[in-house]
């Protein structure tokens, strides 16, 4: 009988999963077991990236079948979605077969739920991280890289998000309008002295490196940026994303109507966000950058950073890469045992470092006045 565990990915097939795959061949030697409910599917993908991927039917809605896939695995990565549909469930079964589990998407719905589990996890050693893709993802663990790296007090962050030349896919787009029944990504909105302020309605624009053009930007805040705050004790955090403009006016449009679609309005109001994505794309190179602004103190000196996490390429090949190397880090035992988002649950510096190994890396300036006290420079 076979007892060799691997690298589990539900959702395999898909592009996001895909990509994962692709990046843990280039950072790990474990075997990896592409998942998904047309074997078909998975086994012309798995054969498609070499003889250290195999294939194996898995069905989320069946638990037998979801249980039976995370016993072949060390670690199990969702890449499947809708996150809004799936919550807890993939999570479960790992936390039952005692393995651990990262989740692409999950946002703050999922790590509610998982919150209570969180003794329990933390008990048997396990890591469960949310978010392990993009926004969130990067957008909280960069910043807090930043802070570990540069700053012995955080006074303010001004963090910028980009990502132009992708458009959504149905399932991202469900999760987006799901987002807004609970306002998980507060629109218009931002954080001072441990509150969520509103903020003007009307876009910014900025300039930003690595683009010609100014950007027209909309203030957003997320549960993944208050608890930033919290742990690294930013005083001050304004969080800008380019949603591009024909989808920031769907989603004025949808918003209005979120907490009273039926599920044939919900799946017009999907498809209308599918389409407003693309026409947002026009040609546009596949590029995402996080920028960030971030000032505060070290050694008696105020300091300010300018920093940049630029990548060029789809996004999917980026959610891919940080999903592996957030796998490679929890069996390399660099995360933290209980449940967290990625950037409290693993070590900053080493993930950092992986991303490097892609060429990931970033791009900084930093200003600096020793602090005045009666004419005298301490």
């Amino acid at each position: 009988m076979n007892k060799k565990k691997y690298i589990g990915i539900i959702g395999g097939y898909g592009l996001g999963g895909r990509e994962t795959a692709k990046a843990l061949l280039d950072l790990s030697n474990d075997g990896i077991l592409l998942g998904g409910r047309n074997l078909q599917k998975a086994e012309a993908v798995a054969y498609g990236l070499g003889p250290r991927v195999l294939a194996d039917q898995v069905d989320i809605g069946n638990g037998r079948s979801l249980e039976r896939f995370c016993r072949r695995c060390r670690l199990v990565i969702n890449c499947a979605g809708p996150s809004r549909r799936i919550l807890d469930t993939v999570a479960l079964a790992a936390l039952n077969t005692g393995i651990h589990y990262l989740d692409m998407g999950g946002d703050d719905i999922l790590y509610g739920h998982l919150l209570p589990l969180h003794p329990i996890i933390c008990e048997k050693g396990l890591s469960f991280i949310v978010s392990t893709g993009m926004y969130p993802g990067l957008s909280g663990l960069f910043p807090a890289y930043t802070a570990d790296g540069y700053f012995d007090r955080v006074d303010s962050l001004t963090a910028y998000f980009v990502n132009q030349g992708d458009t959504l896919s149905h399932t991202a787009a469900y999760d987006v309008i799901r987002s807004m029944e609970n306002d998980y990504a507060r629109g218009m909105s931002g954080y001072k002295n441990g509150e969520i302020i509103r903020t003007g309605m009307a876009p910014v624009l900025v300039d930003l490196p690595f683009f010609k053009e100014k950007i027209a930007m909309y203030p957003s805040f997320t549960q993944e940026l208050k608890l930033l705050a919290q742990s690294c004790n930013i005083q001050s955090i304004y969080n800008y994303i380019a949603p591009g403009e024909a989808v920031m006016k769907e989603l004025f449009s949808i918003r209005a109507n979120t907490r009273h679609m039926t599920e044939e309005e919900l799946k017009k109001a999907v498809d209308s966000l599918v389409q407003a994505s693309h026409r947002d794309t026009g040609g546009k190179k596949k590029r995402t950058l996080f920028y960030l602004v971030m000032e505060g103190e070290f050694r008696q000196t105020q300091r300010k950073i300018k920093s940049s996490l630029f990548f060029e390429g789809g996004s999917s090949r980026l959610m891919g890469i940080v999903a592996a190397a957030m796998a490679h880090l929890t069996l390399e035992s660099y995360s933290r045992a209980g449940s967290y988002f990625m950037f409290d649950g693993v070590c900053r510096k080493e993930f950092m470092g992986v991303l490097s190994k892609f060429g990931i890396v970033p791009v900084e300036s930093m200003e600096e006045q020793p602090q005045m006290d009666s004419g005298v420079i301490f």
